[in-house]
């Protein structure tokens, strides 16, 4: 799955996603409020959905942070800033490294990849 999108000063989120990197790209938009920080992680509450997805934001450097899916370690993803674009890319991989979390400031636009390993998925 890869997509791009936008997280809104009011804490909505607006992008694209290709889900299994093939098919039609989906736009969607989230309403403000929709994500929520708590603590290390930052949750969704989406509605239709029965529970609120988290995330473990994990600070590697200035430049880039690690997001898995809380209580999921081994599902994550790297996020790269690249410049006046703010794009930031991502790759799954293994094993999440435990470093604090980035600050939020803004906005930030962001271009996720996330592979799965050879086995696992269609």
């Amino acid at each position: 799955t890869r997509g791009a999108g936008r997280v809104l000063d009011d804490l909505g989120a607006a992008g694209a996603v290709q889900f299994s990197g093939s098919g039609p790209t989906r736009h969607l938009r989230l309403p403000g409020n929709t994500l929520q920080i708590r603590g290390e992680a930052v949750c969704a509450s989406i509605k239709g959905i029965p529970f609120e997805p988290c995330f473990n934001l994990d600070k590697r450097d200035e430049r880039s942070f690690r997001g898995s899916v809380s209580g999921m370690s081994f599902a994550y993803c790297d996020f790269h800033h690249q410049g006046a674009a703010q794009m930031l890319l991502a790759r799954a991989g293994v094993h999440p490294r435990s470093l604090r979390a980035p600050e939020r400031t803004g906005s930030v636009e962001i271009s996720a990849r996330a592979e799965t390993p050879p086995g696992e998925g269609t």
